[in-house]
């Protein structure tokens, strides 16, 4: 049932306020920008999306002159209604800074104003700028996309066009959601809820895909629903990643075992070290225990336990996630 027009101004509302809070705190950070460990390089604006900002991370040890660096493109999340680069900022500033990766964090244009496909159209168009700015001091032939959330689900379809698939080597998606259309209700009958307190994308994750869903859509279309997507389409290594307390962890999992079926070698190898997941082929997965959605950026608003558990997370998760770049994009082989 399509919800009453008050609802829909009701949401539209709401979205607007988030977005004006998260632009509010953007100003805030170039008015006080954080310590030199913590700061972007610059702002960029590329023509073909020329009223989208993005955030370019250089690592502060980096010398004009040096050997090019690894490149990871970052998208941010935000149930493609909200969001902007600088919520992820303190992610980057960990994998640019402590694991000297240059960093591009791109941007995309959001519901209800801008309905699917245009998120995954801006998406792939930046990447696509991106990969040609000659600007970057980086290696074009180690090329990564991470996402979060929406971002997560943007990074697995952005991907599949233009080509990227062959030129893009890695995807890390973080707690994506991979089926559009799968309702609330649904998810949350096979997910583990948080203790003690409701699943943060419970009451909002409907809404969030009225919005950026046009009427009609087919929802299995690969570049919505990635989950639908052919291995082929996509780029040589995917990790996924899901959170123990997250009703999006079901189909995160669903994806990586879809995409594990069709590899050469069916042998999934256990990751060990306390972490619950495994790595078949060129998938890995990994399921992050005792954290919520959005736990990483989630966790300054935190108090008590939690905020020290996230935390602490938060490293251990940037820190296996730096490893497997490392190892299985940005190497040599």
């Amino acid at each position: 049932m399509a919800p009453s027009l008050f609802t829909r101004l009701l949401w539209r509302f709401r979205w607007y306020a988030i977005r004006s809070l998260i632009a509010m705190g953007a100003l805030f950070r170039r008015i006080r920008p954080p310590p030199p460990s913590e700061r972007l390089a610059y702002r960029k604006y590329y023509s073909v999306r020329p009223n989208l900002v993005c955030h370019v991370w250089i690592p502060s040890s980096y010398k004009t002159g040096s050997s090019p660096l690894p490149l990871l493109i970052d998208i941010h999340g935000g149930g493609f209604c909200i969001g902007h680069p600088v919520i992820d900022d303190s992610n980057n500033a960990i994998l640019c800074h402590k694991y000297g990766i240059c960093i591009v964090s791109i941007n995309y244009r959001k519901a209800p104003d801008f309905q699917f496909p245009t998120a995954v159209e801006d998406a792939a168009a930046l990447i696509d700028a991106v990969l040609n700015d000659p600007d970057l001091p980086v290696d074009k032939s180690k090329v990564a996309v991470c996402g979060y959330s929406a971002g997560g689900n943007l990074s697995l379809t952005a991907t599949q066009l233009n080509g990227l698939n062959k030129r893009i080597k890695g995807v890390v998606a973080f707690y994506p959601v991979t089926e559009i259309g799968r309702s609330a209700a649904e998810r949350l009958k096979t997910a583990t809820p948080p203790p003690n307190r409701q699943d943060i994308l419970a009451s909002v994750a409907d809404t969030f895909e009225w919005n950026y869903v046009p009427e009609g859509q087919y929802m299995h279309d690969p570049l919505l629903s990635p989950l639908y997507a052919k291995r082929e389409n996509l780029p040589s290594k995917l990790y996924i990643l899901g959170c123990e307390y997250d009703m999006l962890c079901t189909e995160a999992r669903e994806m990586a075992e879809k995409l594990a079926d069709v590899e050469e070698t069916k042998q999934k190898k256990e990751l060990g070290n306390g972490r619950v997941g495994w790595q078949c082929g060129s998938v890995t997965w990994e399921e992050l225990r005792g954290v919520e959605h959005g736990f990483d950026q989630r966790g300054t608003f935190e108090r008590g336990a939690e905020k020290k558990l996230w935390k602490e997370k938060t490293e251990e998760t940037f820190a296996n996630v730096s490893k497997w770049l490392f190892e299985e994009v940005y190497s040599e082989s």
